[in-house]
């Protein structure tokens, strides 16, 4: 579906325009982007489950008349936008695989994916302070903050040993590569596995190639396929999921360090 805007209003200098857009997040349905007098856009807030008029009219009147308020929202430490940083990372792992592999309808299959996304997204609203509070997160938050920010010419530490070992085979060129997302907790009311920490990084670690020979790429795809953590298929290799990140790269290292 095409955004479309459902309603526009102003309040003292600022303008918000509120869009339903379904293609966004599950659940991510009604968001509101807010530019300023000068049409300078300055902040997008999506509205998880929720959405309602009366809702979006109470962000925006504390967001115009709040200066404190409006510099957290913008700093992004207001709880929704932490809360939103936490339900985006586990989304984007956990939408897929939900009302997978059952005999049902396609819209039976994507209510129910529906019904626990909603269903993690109030667990991490419950339990946000408690999760952010955990020494394990905030050592990594803290890590994330020192480094910098990934990006296409870059090669992610943990990563970086198997994309030069890579790279140096003959025919083989590297375009991009990342670590993928590694750590990760747990909440005993979530059955369908870790909750991951928001990170900077991709979901899945993964070498895209520039270039590479077939029949190298045909012994990647065999050998990590053996391992069970992953798949080499056209120009790229990525780990099956999330939780094979750090064992996708043990064995990409391994594969690339046996090439003569």
């Amino acid at each position: 579906m095409i955004p479309c805007t459902l309603e526009s209003f102003d309040i003292g200098s600022y303008t918000f325009q509120v869009i339903l857009d379904t293609g966004m997040e599950v659940g991510g349905d009604v968001g509101v982007s807010i530019s300023d007098a000068s049409g300078k856009h300055l902040l997008d807030r999506i509205f998880y489950f929720g959405g309602r008029p009366d809702h979006v009219r109470a962000f925006a009147r504390k967001f115009a008349r709040s200066p404190t308020y409006r510099e957290a929202c913008r700093k992004g430490t207001t709880h929704w936008a932490r809360l939103d940083r936490w339900y985006r990372q586990n989304e984007s792992v956990y939408a897929s695989r939900l009302g997978t592999g059952q005999i049902a309808a396609p819209a039976e299959s994507a209510a129910e994916t529906r019904r626990e996304m909603r269903r993690l997204y109030e667990l991490l609203n419950r339990h946000l302070q408690q999760l952010e509070a955990q020494p394990a997160y905030r050592d990594r938050l803290a890590t994330e903050r020192e480094s910098p920010d990934p990006s296409a010419d870059g090669v992610d530490p943990e990563i970086e040993r198997a994309v030069r070992l890579l790279d140096a085979i003959a025919g083989v060129a590297i375009r991009s590569s990342c670590q993928g997302i590694r750590h990760s907790t747990h909440l005993d009311e979530w059955e369908h596995g870790p909750i991951w920490f928001p990170s900077r990084h991709q979901v899945l670690a993964h070498v895209q190639f520039a270039s590479q020979p077939d029949e190298l790429a045909a012994d990647l795809d065999a050998f990590l396929q053996s391992e069970g953590v992953g798949r080499c298929q056209g120009l790229q290799a990525r780990a099956a999921k999330p939780e094979d990140n750090a064992a996708f790269v043990e064995a990409v290292e391994r594969f690339a360090s046996r090439v003569e």
